[in-house]
């Protein structure tokens, strides 16, 4: 399984029911699966072939003001990166 597949799966476990769960990834947030296809819906953007919806950093406050206005419930996470020894 890959390092952001856990690491989302272990944030979205952790949201009440019914929580939708942005996730910081770099430069951008990122909501996946059912999260993106009711964020995608509000905010009117287009989900990616792999259910995902990018919202660009710049842009966050703003859409998260347009899902919570709509009446949804938004949890925000940082991605962790692994830690490499050497």
């Amino acid at each position: 399984m890959s390092n952001w597949r856990m690491n989302w799966e272990r944030a979205k476990a952790e949201c009440p029911p019914g929580t939708l769960l942005m996730m910081r990834e770099g430069g951008h947030y990122v909501l996946r699966g059912e999260d993106a296809e009711e964020a995608s819906m509000v905010l009117g953007t287009c989900l990616t072939e792999s259910r995902e919806v990018f919202v660009p950093e710049g842009t966050a406050d703003d859409a998260l003001l347009k899902l919570i206005r709509a009446g949804k419930k938004v949890a925000l996470a940082d991605e962790v990166p692994r830690r490499k020894w050497v």
